[in-house]
C-alpha cells in the first residue's frame, strides 16, 4: 500500500491547531488554554489518522476506542501535563473531547467512502473535524 501525504495532509493538521496558536499569539485566549485545543485538535487527529490507516490497510471495522486511547495517549495527555497539578481545571473541556473524539472518528469513516476519489477534500473534512474536537477547550479556566 502507498500512503499518499502530500501538502493536504500538512494542511488538515493546521486546520485543527493553527488557530489556538493564533489566537494565544494575539492574546486573545490563555497559552493554557491554546495547549490544551492543540492538545484536543492532536488527539483527534491522530485517532482519525490510525482508523483511517487501518482502514487503508484492509481492516475495514473501525476501531474508534482503541483510536481514541491511542490518540488521548499519545497525542493528547503529553500537552495537558502542564495544566499540572491543577487537573480538575480540566475535566468539563476533557470530558466533551474524549468523548467527541470516537464519534468523530466514526463519522468520517462512514464519510470516506463519500470522498474515496477527493483525497483532498477527505484530508480538509478530517482537518475541521479535529479544529470542532478541540473546541471544548474554550471551556477550560485558565
Amino acid at each position: 500500500h502507498v500512503f499518499d501525504h502530500r501538502l493536504d495532509a500538512v494542511l488538515a493538521h493546521s486546520i485543527g491547531c493553527l488557530p489556538w496558536v493564533i489566537a494565544t499569539g494575539l492574546d486573545e485566549i490563555s497559552m493554557l488554554t491554546g495547549l490544551a485545543g492543540i492538545s484536543f485538535a492532536m488527539s483527534s487527529q491522530l485517532a482519525m489518522l490510525d482508523s483511517s490507516t487501518l482502514s487503508w490497510l484492509g481492516h475495514f471495522s473501525p476501531k474508534p476506542l482503541r483510536s481514541t486511547l491511542k490518540g488521548w495517549l499519545i497525542a493528547g495527555l503529553p500537552g495537558l501535563v502542564w495544566f499540572s497539578p491543577r487537573f480538575d481545571r480540566l475535566f468539563p473541556g476533557v470530558a466533551i473531547a474524549v468523548i467527541a473524539t470516537p464519534l468523530l472518528v466514526l463519522l468520517l469513516q462512514r464519510l470516506r467512502p463519500r470522498y474515496r476519489e477527493n483525497v483532498t477534500r477527505l484530508w480538509l473534512i478530517e482537518g475541521c473535524l479535529a479544529l470542532a474536537a478541540s473546541l471544548p477547550a474554550l471551556l477550560i479556566r485558565p
